[in-house]
């Protein structure tokens, strides 16, 4: 006996909201079908929401960039939340990242001090048992903003402009090369301010010195003096304290209050800074620290552990 499927397809309605929201819609009771909200590509509107599970140890991307201008197919740049203690986000090309927001300490992300000059960042991170639900929301609706992942790889927020009558680009995450990640290498910090923009930090030469004359700093810098680390009969190590900077990558977070961080990372052979920051707390790093930057606003102290003997005389956090 021959069989015949029948599909019925029921009225629908295709609009598209205030907000940017394409939706499909019933025509009868106007319920939702279909909405652009929940598949978004390389932008992130006000009240669109982006879930995701924080306990897999798989890379998340949550927006992919265009492959150029006008091709709209899938680039090579993607935002992504990486396996890391703390939450942050980053701008990945391939499987290395080139960006990163800092980590986020409840309002704001630690990476992008800029925010802290506005009231509220316009982001927020709900935790729901093992899922994450990132949302933005304007924080001044008489202000437009939206974020978009361009096809070269930079984040940008873009804000309406009524004189123009046109977008703007306000901010944007790739101001300068100091902004690239690990662009200076393991144990340097880069200062846009400064020429050459890599400096090894003190206590550290580089690695290979003719390549680092030559502006290669990707091999980064060594450490000079080897740590004592409570080694019986030798004085024990100490900190440096550098001002407002970007927290190196790869924090990793325990629980411990501002007067003990400094304790917890010293009885700790492998740790080889630390920082404290309100909403974040703790931050402790056994590995080669990367992705260093000299900020102007706001920024954390980051603590760095060296041999006693490379800081006589100078203004330090004794172990």
């Amino acid at each position: 006996m021959n069989r015949r499927c029948i599909l019925l397809i029921s009225s629908s309605v295709a609009q598209l909201q205030n907000t940017g929201n394409l939706v499909l819609l019933t025509d009868d009771s106007n319920s939702v079908i279909w909405q652009s909200f929940d598949y978004p590509t390389d932008s992130l509107l006000p009240g669109v929401k982006l879930t995701y599970s924080k306990n897999s140890n798989d890379n998340k991307t949550v927006i992919n960039s265009w492959k150029s201008s006008t091709d709209p197919s899938t680039g090579r740049f993607r935002m992504a939340s990486l396996p890391r203690d703390l939450l942050e986000f980053f701008i990945v090309e391939g499987d290395k990242p080139y960006w990163r927001s800092g980590p986020w300490n409840g309002y704001l992300f630690l990476g992008i001090p800029v925010f802290k000059s506005e009231t509220v960042s316009g982001f927020n991170i709900d935790d729901h048992n093992d899922m994450l639900e990132v949302s933005y929301e304007l924080a001044n609706q008489s202000v437009f903003k939206w974020y978009k992942l361009t096809y070269d790889g930079r984040w940008t927020q873009n804000l309406w402009n009524n004189s123009r009558n046109d977008w703007a680009i306000s901010w944007q995450s790739i101001a300068s090369d100091c902004d690239v990640y690990g662009n200076c290498g393991k144990f340097a910090v880069c200062n846009p301010r400064k020429k050459p923009i890599c400096e090894c930090l003190k206590g550290f030469n580089p690695e290979n010195i003719d390549e680092w004359r030559n502006g290669n700093w990707t091999n980064g810098c060594v450490r000079r003096t080897d740590l004592q680390c409570r080694v019986p009969g030798n004085k024990e190590d100490k900190f440096l304290q550098l001002k407002q900077i970007k927290v190196p990558d790869y924090a990793h977070w325990i629980q411990a209050n501002e007067d003990n961080c400094q304790t917890k990372c010293l009885e700790n052979c492998s740790c080889l800074a630390y920082s404290y920051y309100d909403g974040v707390g703790c931050m402790l790093w056994n590995v080669n620290l990367i992705d260093l930057q000299q900020f102007f606003v706001d920024g954390a102290d980051v603590f760095i552990r060296l041999a006693n003997s490379e800081l006589p005389g100078e203004p330090v956090a004794d172990g």
